[in-house]
């Protein structure tokens, strides 16, 4: 897998989630590195800790932009922040537990969060922010 490189097609317009985002996009790069190392043994859970630090102020401070708006897709939103902090939690047993699940898949999954939420969910509830 590939460095992915920030693009301005993924900014929202909103200058705060674009640096969250671009946070995000770091950690994505670092476990790409990570699984490509022989040391990622030793760094993932400590990425792991730092995503799950992310996501929670993160989707904090994102859940109460949409809730100051009464966005009508806030159910189904927070509910998908359930699901990446779900699927992180797994992550983080199976590597901490000794499974074979290793930091290609944790990349993958960041990567397809990255491209399926943030580049699609996120920017639906946007334009109550930017004008």
């Amino acid at each position: 897998m590939a460095r992915l490189i920030w693009k301005d097609s993924f900014d929202t317009g909103i200058a705060e989630i674009d640096r969250q985002h671009r946070q995000f996009l770091d950690y994505l790069n670092q476990c790409t590195e990570f699984s490509l190392s022989h040391t990622r043994e030793k760094l993932i859970p400590e990425l792991i800790g730092k995503m799950k630090e992310y996501a929670l102020m993160h989707f904090e401070f994102e859940e109460a932009l949409m809730k100051s708006v009464g966005y009508a897709g806030y159910d189904q939103h927070e509910g998908q922040h359930a699901y990446f902090n779900a699927r992180l939690a797994e992550l983080e047993e199976a590597i901490t537990g000794g499974v074979n699940e290793k930091a290609v898949s944790l990349a993958a999954f960041m990567r397809g969060w990255l491209i399926n939420h943030i580049l699609e969910e996120d920017k639906r509830y946007t334009p109550l922010f930017v004008k």
